[in-house]
């Protein structure tokens, strides 16, 4: 699949005059994204009340495609980093509401490795291999016996990604 980059700031994120802020990298126009992507699924009725789906997802870019914001404000200049791995793993089991109670729980997991060098945004000391994880489990359950309900949704796990530049 090819992929433009975003036109916010692009022209000044591709700027030579932009070069002065990352002296000794790399640095020209932001160039568009090209990306492989995979996904295979299984979706399986255990039993009459009873469904399994399993995803997995496998992401491989050139380019890949992201965005540098500048300081602390709002503003962000596009940029692409040399190479992007993204995989990832999502289940869910369902159970179809049965004698009043029913539910569901689900996991999920996704990794993405990003490796340097990166052209365009104002990448102040950024360089090696980008980290960043992401692992999140939920679930649900019902019962009702009319005419009263009760429902519980407990979730577990790291809600925000996990950075770190190797």
């Amino acid at each position: 699949m090819f992929q433009t980059p975003p036109i916010e700031n692009l022209l000044l994120a591709s700027a030579p005059q932009a070069a002065v802020f990352v002296p000794g990298q790399p640095y020209g126009p932001v160039p568009p994204e090209w990306q492989n992507v995979y996904e295979v699924g299984l979706q399986q009725q255990i039993t009459k009340h009873i469904r399994l789906d399993l995803t997995r997802y496998v992401k491989n870019a050139r380019n890949f495609i992201d965005d540098e914001q500048f300081l602390e404000t709002g503003v962000v200049f596009p940029l692409t980093i040399a190479r992007g791995d993204v995989r990832g793993l999502e289940a869910r089991l369902d159970v179809r509401a049965y004698d009043g109670l029913g539910g569901y729980l689900s996991y999920a997991n996704s990794k993405a490795i990003g490796t340097t060098p990166i052209t365009g945004g104002l990448p102040i000391g950024s360089g090696g291999t980008t980290y960043a994880e992401s692992e999140v489990s939920r679930g649900s359950g019902r019962a009702q016996r009319r005419p009263v309900w009760s429902n519980l949704r407990p979730q577990v796990g790291s809600l925000g990604d996990v950075y770190r530049t190797v």
